[in-house]
């Protein structure tokens, strides 16, 4: 049964991705941005990790620095 949070989600990835400077920052990272659930997803990661500094929190952070840690670039 569909509930609001699944029709949310399906509504979020026929729409387009946002543009602006957090957006254009992961991308120039290298992720793949296609819809605007990927970006709603990426804006909540950056508010929720990244502004308070806690990369080692967060899976995306984890993994950056587990390859730097390695010698692998990024």
């Amino acid at each position: 049964p569909n509930n609001k949070a699944d029709n949310a989600i399906l509504w979020l990835e026929k729409m387009k991705k946002e543009d602006n400077i957090i957006i254009r920052q992961w991308k120039d990272l290298g992720q793949e941005i296609n819809t605007a659930a990927d970006s709603q997803a990426l804006l909540h990661l950056f508010q929720h990790y990244c502004q308070h500094e806690r990369c080692i929190h967060c899976e995306v952070g984890s993994i950056v620095f587990s390859e730097r840690a390695m010698g692998a670039t990024v």
